[in-house]
């Protein structure tokens, strides 16, 4: 496995999304490379600090607002 081909799996791997077999790749990818095992525990800190914040509640006026925008959008003109 490449550097390239472990770096745009490695998202799914932290989340434990991978079949088996790409899993078992990129573990012995991240044994034997350093630069991207550092991007990987990068990813696992940035994932544990994004569990500990919640996302802001915009509030029900938000989403009235944008369903109106999106129905105004999507309805055919004549």
């Amino acid at each position: 496995m490449t550097c390239y081909q472990a770096l745009t799996l490695l998202e799914d791997y932290v989340d434990k999304e991978l079949p088996a077999d790409k899993e078992v790749s990129i573990k012995e990818h991240l044994t034997g490379c350093a630069s991207c095992r550092e991007e990987y525990e990068t990813t696992l800190v940035l994932k544990e600090l994004l569990k500990q914040h919640q996302p802001p509640d915009p509030g029900q006026d938000y989403w009235t607002e944008t369903t109106n925008l999106i129905a105004a959008r999507t309805v055919e003109s004549p």
